[in-house]
């Protein structure tokens, strides 16, 4: 039998959600207007009146990511380049201007998540090349607000020691700035052999402004463990009136909380996931688990890292959820390895304690259930064998398949090719549109 990994179930379940967007019928129950979530049901609806309802629930979704195709900030980003900013240090300063390029685009990275805040080892090397030693000394350096001065074409500083700062004209007249307006590492307690001092971020904050409103803006926020790995991370990114907050947060070794969301307007969902560990949930202690797992080829049943798992994934109002008892599952395994079970007992084994559902989201009402089964499929070698599968239930016991997605959802793509179009007319983006 071909390898069973499980922990890749908690994250097929969103493969699934991608291929699938979904108004509200007036035989479903409507979600309630005082921000409680309803008790979970079972939806009724026949499979074709899903099909319905996730286009309608498709068609808002796409809709209410309109304003991407015409945000601020892209002509505001357009006006500051045409300035030519690198010029402003002139030809004996291109260090300078490296270093405030370089410096934008770190905090710019940090965006990608936590990962982004610990790939600091790699960009401080790099920091010796451009005359500094540290983050917080590249700071220094370059601190002060930068006016742009019409007649000169050029940038006058102002001394500051608490920003960085560009001022400009727009091109409508109005006022742009552009601003890292609070910088605060620490020092790693794990430094580099070169001498360079590796620093972690614990408060950055930045923006941009066309006239007196913010179009964007950035912030975080750090804590971090002893061996420099982090123990809270919010990440904080508003894009006029779209945001995105992450949270990462490992301030009990006992249990690993991961969130994301992006939403409009601060209530409406446009993308969201997360997980939950639960376990030992120690660096040293993973890492150890992890090398043994590699010589043994295989991974202990009595392994305590993670004892509980859940993870969900949500596109406008359509979830999916998924969790899975790790400890109690590899309690029940009669084999030496979870692999070498019976097809038939691995499937038991996973439907009782992997649970998978596809639900809308604010009304709490499952569209379908994860359901394992025993499939016949053709290995690489050409032998015919069972192996485990899994498929998703409606409640009149059909299940999601290819045919499901091959006809219908053509208002939602006409949704989706009319956003790209305004996106290719105002971004001078090149994307092409579906073709469904």
């Amino acid at each position: 039998m071909k390898k069973i990994n499980l922990f890749l179930v908690l994250i097929s379940i969103g493969g699934l959600l991608l291929t699938s967007c979904g108004s509200s019928n007036d035989d479903e129950p409507q979600p309630n207007n005082n921000n409680e979530t309803p008790s979970e049901t079972v939806s009724t609806l026949k499979p074709e009146e899903h099909k319905n309802k996730l286009e309608s629930e498709g068609v808002e979704f796409v809709q209410n990511m309109e304003e991407i195709g015409n945000l601020k900030v892209y002509s505001v980003m357009k006006d500051f380049m045409a300035l030519n900013p690198i010029s402003m240090f002139g030809a004996d300063e291109e260090p300078s201007a490296n270093m405030t390029m370089a410096l934008f685009g770190r905090v710019e990275n940090l965006k990608k998540g936590p990962q982004g805040s610990s790939n600091l080892k790699s960009f401080a090397l790099n920091l010796q090349d451009e005359g500094s030693s540290s983050l917080s000394e590249m700071f220094d350096m370059l601190a002060g607000v930068y006016t742009y001065n019409e007649s000169t074409q050029e940038f006058d500083r102002t001394e500051s020691t608490a920003e960085i700062t560009f001022k400009f004209k727009l091109s409508d007249n109005n006022p742009g700035e552009i601003s890292i307006s609070k910088f605060e590492v620490k020092a790693a307690a794990n430094q580099l052999p070169q001498g360079m001092t590796l620093e972690l971020p614990t408060n950055i904050q930045m923006h941009i402004k066309a006239g007196d409103v913010n179009v964007c803006t950035f912030s975080l926020t750090g804590e971090y463990w002893e061996n420099d790995t982090p123990k809270k991370l919010t990440e904080t990114f508003t894009l006029e009136n779209f945001k995105a907050v992450t949270d990462f947060d490992l301030t009990t070794k006992s249990k690993l909380i991961y969130n994301y969301a992006f939403t409009h307007n601060n209530t409406t969902n446009i993308i969201s996931n997360g997980f939950t560990l639960e376990g030992n949930i120690d660096y040293t202690a993973i890492e150890q688990q992890v090398g043994t797992a590699e010589q043994n080829g295989t991974f202990p049943k009595d392994q305590e890292i993670i004892t509980k798992a859940s993870a969900y994934f949500q596109i406008g109002n359509i979830k999916a959820d998924a969790s899975i008892a790790v400890k109690d599952m590899l309690a029940e395994v009669t084999t030496a390895d979870i692999e070498d079970m019976a097809t038939e007992d691995a499937v038991t084994l996973m439907n009782k304690h992997i649970a998978m559902k596809v639900l809308y989201a604010k009304e709490n009402q499952v569209i379908a259930k994860g359901e394992f089964y025993k499939e016949l499929k053709e290995d690489m070698s050409g032998t015919m064998e069972y192996e485990p599968s899994m498929k998703m239930v409606f409640a009149d016991d059909s299940s999601i398949d290819d045919n499901f997605f091959e006809t219908g959802f053509g208002d939602m793509v006409t949704e989706i090719n009319k956003l790209i179009t305004t996106m290719n007319t105002n971004y001078k983006a090149n994307m092409e549109p579906l073709n469904y």
